[in-house]
């Protein structure tokens, strides 16, 4: 990325398309090794692995002041096919408000979501 950008220069409407880039560049399949291969186990142990992971990574981001809009987004099948789905965690900033796609969590019937700030850990 270039300077101008790290800084926070340029225009307002290059925000959404670097966090959009982020987005769908920066997302960590977590392993399910290991886990109950139960749905009512399954889940609760895939949930903890991958807030554990995204914990850690927080942890690791919180020495760069450019992190204080560092978002994840842990997204954990809980439909027929929970084994195939597992869970992913994406990384991006917010930028301008952007990106906004899970203003309104109630409209995933098939994934568990979680957007949490690395502010806010």
């Amino acid at each position: 990325m270039s300077r101008r950008y790290r800084r926070g220069e340029g225009l307002p409407s290059c925000w959404n398309g670097i966090a959009e880039y982020e987005y769908h560049t920066n997302d960590v399949r977590i392993p399910d090794g290991g886990l109950p291969l139960d749905r009512e186990q399954f889940i609760p142990a895939m949930a903890a692995r991958s807030f554990g992971f995204v914990e850690a990574a927080f942890r690791s981001a919180a020495r760069f002041t450019e992190s204080d809009t560092l978002t994840a987004v842990i997204s954990i099948g809980v439909g027929d096919e929970y084994l195939t789905h597992g869970a992913v965690v994406k990384f991006f900033t917010q930028r301008a408000g952007c990106p906004d796609w899970y203003d309104d969590l109630d409209r995933f019937k098939l994934e568990a979501i979680a957007v949490l700030m690395r502010v806010d850990i």
